[in-house]
């Protein structure tokens, strides 16, 4: 139910956080995963010099991803792809999704960020 003085209430008042914080480990890994406590997954960018590196990278993603069953959440744009790989069931990662994320890693290439 609204109030009938709205003036008594800022525009603050009325929003309600749509986002989802992630906390993310502080370093880095050497292979340039973060592991992410909330929510348990990997997160990777990978960046590229033009669209074609960037499509030819999502076509091999799609094709280890059917390959090893594992699907990662993807965000891409004209040069970049962010991909977060979630554990089993809302766990934290387990060994396949560390190993899907050392094959990703290896068919980006090392040229990337």
């Amino acid at each position: 139910m609204l109030p009938t003085d709205l003036a008594i209430f800022s525009p603050v008042d009325w929003i309600i956080p749509l986002c989802i914080h992630r906390r993310v480990s502080s370093t880095p890994r050497a292979d340039g995963w973060q592991r992410v406590e909330r929510p348990p997954s990997l997160f990777r960018r990978f960046t590229f010099a033009s669209y074609a590196e960037t499509r030819a990278f999502l076509d091999r993603l799609a094709a280890l991803s059917q390959e090893t069953g594992t699907y990662p959440d993807l965000g891409f744009g004209k040069t970049y792809v962010n991909v977060t790989v979630y554990g089993p069931d809302g766990a934290p990662p387990a060994d396949a999704q560390y190993d899907f994320a050392r094959r990703a890693s290896a068919v980006c290439g090392p040229e990337t960020a």
